[in-house]
């Protein structure tokens, strides 16, 4: 496992390279840990699980 720095730990996504990027995106789509049924965003937290519906 790789031992990131408080700098590489917290970026702003505007500021990162688009080919790390992609890189990274790849690397979470295929992780086992992923959600396939539930609902997941791409980035960051979806903060109140529970409060969402759909019209």
């Amino acid at each position: 496992m790789t031992e990131w720095t408080r700098e590489e730990r917290y970026q702003r996504i505007e500021d990162v390279d688009t080919e790390y990027f992609k890189t990274l995106k790849q690397q979470v789509d295929q992780s086992r840990f992923r959600q396939q049924f539930h609902i997941q965003p791409e980035t960051g937290l979806l903060n109140d699980p529970n409060g969402t519906y759909f019209l």
